[in-house]
């Protein structure tokens, strides 16, 4: 490095160091829960399909949970949590049971215009980590997860997070906070 790139990196850093820090307001969670909307394929299954049916979608897919939809409109929603208080040690036949039997019936759900501060406000308040986003007829558009709403933060500090150390600094401190 020459002495001109020199420079330029210290100006460059003392640039980073005299902006404000960033802060998350309240002004992001104001936005509609479209901006939180991702491009996936919603999963869906009857209320007649298998429990089996609707572990071995969701296993596929790698997701937690699976929306039970009738005549169109949702009906229930089955977690990865349901999943293991309702049917992990039970004598329940996953083969043989539908998945109306283990399914969360009538879910809370949210519309694309709703404020994420609801969305926020269900998931902690619910005890959820997925909820359904319906249109005005009920029909299921997709579902937010716990980690969709990690993603969302995570993207209004990209900085901050994605260039961090993968490991913590467990030293003492410098004045650089490392």
């Amino acid at each position: 490095m020459d002495d001109s790139e020199n420079i330029e990196e210290e100006l460059r850093i003392q640039n980073e160091r005299s902006r404000p820090p960033k802060m998350l307001t309240s002004d992001a969670f104001l936005q509609p829960i479209l901006a939180l909307r991702k491009a996936q394929e919603l999963e869906v299954v009857p209320p007649t399909a298998t429990i089996s049916h609707a572990i071995g979608r969701m296993q596929a897919r790698r997701i937690g949970a699976i929306l039970v939809v009738q005549d169109g409109k949702l009906a229930g929603i089955v977690t990865e949590r349901d999943i293991l208080l309702k049917v992990t040690g039970a004598k329940t036949d996953v083969g043989e049971n539908p998945v109306s039997t283990v399914m969360t019936p009538n879910p809370e759900y949210l519309m694309l215009d709703d404020q994420v501060a609801y969305l926020l406000n269900a998931m902690r308040v619910g005890g959820f980590r997925h909820v359904p986003i319906v249109n005005d007829k009920l029909e299921p558009l997709f579902v937010v997860s716990l980690r969709d709403v990690l993603a969302f933060i995570v993207d209004n500090f990209p900085e901050e997070v994605i260039n961090i150390p993968s490991r913590p600094f467990r030293g003492t401190p410098n004045e650089y906070g490392g």
